[in-house]
């Protein structure tokens, strides 16, 4: 199933954020140059969506929050149970249960699944079966792919 917003994966940053409903968005920009190869990212606070770029600033990965704005723009299923999920998309290619980690804290439940060129990850609260968060990615940012 091909999930409304992956065409934007790949995409120049600066082309998209000329286009509606970015262009009237504000956002803040960062850039982690901690790592191996920096990483930039644009954070949409209000709107609940935020890109992170590689490679010249071209979208490598989008966060979606399930109760933001954009989640609603881009008609994703967030009201969606696990199963539901599943029976949507199909098999999981990877998933995981909850975990607590003593640094970053609680994590929910995820499934992943992988396309040609893309991956969805959706990751669920901890405490009840909805999604939280809906991460788009392309293939070459995949963790552990």
């Amino acid at each position: 199933m091909i999930i409304k917003g992956a065409e934007l994966l790949g995409k120049s940053v600066t082309d998209v954020l000329l286009d509606a409903p970015f262009c009237d968005w504000s956002f803040k920009k960062s850039v982690d140059d901690d790592l191996d190869e920096p990483l930039v990212n644009f954070e949409f606070e209000d709107h609940g969506i935020s890109f992170r770029c590689r490679d010249i600033e071209k979208i490598s990965t989008i966060f979606l929050s399930a109760d933001g704005e954009a989640a609603t723009v881009f008609e994703l299923p967030t009201s969606l149970t696990r199963d539901e999920v599943r029976n949507q998309f199909g098999v999981p290619n990877a998933s995981g249960e909850g975990l607590v980690d003593p640094i970053l804290g609680t994590y929910g439940p995820y499934d992943r699944f992988d396309y040609p060129d893309h991956s969805v990850h959706f990751e669920f609260f901890p405490d009840r079966d909805k999604i939280k968060l809906i991460t788009l990615m392309t293939s070459s940012v995949v963790p552990g792919k």
